[in-house]
């Protein structure tokens, strides 16, 4: 089966991370920056509710009560659970990077 190229199938998180640094990342690590996601002039409105992905339960309860009805969401592209370790030396980088 070919693999799409956003996929991270067998990439490590070390590999991930330092292509998502690069200049050029490949489809896979455009990952993009949550900040400007998230701030006012984005792709969309204002922000007034967030809500973490691991908490998917208190934003379905949201939506329920705002739009008085009951969801069943399925968990989908949900990641593997596991150790994902980084370089001591890469996370310095990226976090020097991400500053501010």
């Amino acid at each position: 089966m070919a693999l799409l190229p956003t996929s991270t199938c067998h990439i490590s998180f070390d590999q991930f991370v330092r292509e998502a640094m690069s200049d050029d990342p490949p489809s896979f690590a455009q990952v993009g920056c949550q900040t400007r996601f998230l701030s006012p002039g984005g792709s969309g409105g204002p922000i007034t509710h967030l809500f973490q992905y691991e908490q998917m339960d208190l934003a379905c309860k949201f939506l329920e009560n705002r739009l008085e009805l009951e969801l069943d969401l399925p968990w989908l592209n949900q990641a593997a659970i596991g150790p994902a370790p980084l370089d001591p030396d890469l996370e310095a980088q990226y976090r020097q990077i991400h500053a501010g």
